[in-house]
């Protein structure tokens, strides 16, 4: 599924409203003043609100670091890229254009998820909202990301004229889009990344978005984003049950927000630097399957320990050793092993070593930290498609057996442990009975009103 922001921003502005906050939609917020316990925020309009802390989520252009001038002039990442991006309709399915299900070797039709083409320089997302039965929205996001170092930003080029440029040199590709039409103004950025010098200060924060961005590849900052919001979230209400809003007692965020986008940048990087072979993308991405894998499995499993016990004591163990922050930032082997990985692409970029001489080195890297994936997993096997193999059920349950009866002890008591197996068969069961539910209620209404016109759905509403 993909969410379509401007519906999600509605239900999430809803949800919030549900529980307590006070809405001020359509209010812009021009000025904010640091007094001595309050923050003094000013409107467009003249109005005025007092708050004891201040959460910017302003993104690019957010105020505070703009009044304090915390922005970095020279953004501390190595990832150096660019956007331009529409919306549009028309697009076709790539299942309709490109190699057979027998050649590809991919467990799922191409225009059911995020698709990207990969090229020398950047890559190509192509992202449609109706990819399943039951959507009504015909759009699809279409964006290209691009290494600046190699397509440097032309001045007097429309965004518009510089995507279909880029589009039209790739015949695949320009096939895939020509029937597509945008439906909104193409938008062509400067430089994607930027950082700041503090994250959080006096009776303020910024949410990641507002503090920080490397590139959409790969959606790491909507990981690191929640993952603030989860440890920002107990520190406030702490805060205003105590009074105590110190900026040491939201220290931890800024820490770990900043070292996980760190991370985020050195695989970015690695990535945008394996594009120019796909010998040396085919071992890159390898690495990222194994750390995206430990990303993923150590929130699910503690929020699996949650539902198992009942204790919201469980949720601290994700500021803890090894869990602490996103993308791995705090788990030794894994970032010793993107590190390496990196310095072996710096030295084929640099011209050091050739193509296969760093394939071969990255497949090494990955080699010795093996006791970090099972074995049936075919990460040194560079003709696998699927390294992982297919996430089916069966298959789930392989890697939890692996988990915790075969892997190393220093795997095996941080991960996936069995409590998470009657969970996740409650939690199908469950998904299935909503689906079921649905589809009564979307034709019992349709057949009842060919012969009744009253009813009483209005007492579902109550």
């Amino acid at each position: 599924m993909h969410y379509f922001r401007q519906d999600i921003d509605a239900y999430l502005f809803q949800v919030a409203i549900k529980y307590g906050a006070t809405a001020k939609n359509g209010v812009l917020i021009e000025d904010v003043e640091f007094c001595d316990d309050l923050m003094r925020l000013r409107a467009a309009d003249g109005s005025t609100f007092l708050a004891r802390y201040v959460v910017d989520a302003g993104g690019r252009n957010a105020l505070i670091p703009e009044k304090l001038r915390l922005r970095d002039t020279e953004p501390r990442f190595q990832t150096k890229t660019r956007t331009i991006f529409a919306h549009m309709l028309g697009v076709l399915p790539w299942d309709e254009l490109g190699p057979r299900k027998e050649e590809h070797e991919m467990p799922s039709p191409f225009s059911q998820g995020t698709l990207h083409h990969f090229f020398r320089g950047g890559w190509i997302w192509v992202i449609p909202f109706n990819n399943h039965p039951q959507s009504v929205n015909p759009l699809c996001s279409v964006g290209i990301n691009l290494d600046i170092n190699l397509y440097p930003i032309r001045p007097g080029i429309s965004a518009e004229h510089e995507f279909w440029e880029i589009i039209e040199s790739y015949p695949s590709i320009a096939a895939h889009l020509r029937r597509a039409r945008a439906i909104r103004p193409f938008v062509s950025t400067g430089r994607t990344q930027f950082s700041n010098k503090q994250i959080v200060g006096t009776r303020f924060c910024l949410l990641p978005h507002a503090a920080e961005f490397v590139d959409p590849l790969y959606s790491t900052g909507m990981a690191i984003t929640v993952n603030c919001i989860n440890t920002l979230a107990c520190r406030l209400i702490e805060a205003a049950h105590s009074g105590d809003y110190d900026t040491e007692r939201f220290r931890y965020i800024e820490e770990w927000t900043k070292k996980s986008f760190d991370v985020a940048d050195d695989v970015i990087w690695c990535t945008y630097e394996s594009f120019s072979d796909f010998r040396l993308f085919n071992a890159a991405f390898r690495m990222y399957i194994i750390q995206s894998f430990y990303s993923t499995v150590s929130p699910a499993e503690t929020w699996a320990r949650y539902l198992h016990t009942g204790s919201k004591e469980v949720f601290l163990r994700m500021e803890e050793h090894p869990r602490r922050g996103t993308q791995c930032a705090d788990f030794p082997e894994i970032r010793e092993m993107v590190t390496n990985i990196a310095k072996e692409l710096s030295s084929y970029k640099s011209g050091d070593q050739d193509c296969m001489n760093a394939t071969n080195a990255i497949y090494r890297h990955i080699a010795a930290h093996s006791d970090l994936f099972p074995p049936f997993w075919k990460m040194l096997d560079p003709d696998s498609r699927i390294p992982m193999g297919r996430l089916t059920f069966p298959q789930f349950f392989r890697i939890l057996i692996w988990f915790n009866f075969q892997a190393q002890r220093h795997v095996r008591k941080q991960h996936l442990t069995m409590q998470i197996v009657p969970l996740i068969i409650k939690e199908a069961g469950q998904s299935w009975g909503r689906q079921v539910q649905q589809a009564s209620n979307a034709i019992w209404p349709h057949l009842r009103d060919y012969v009744a016109t009253w009813n009483r759905d209005w007492k579902r509403s109550m």
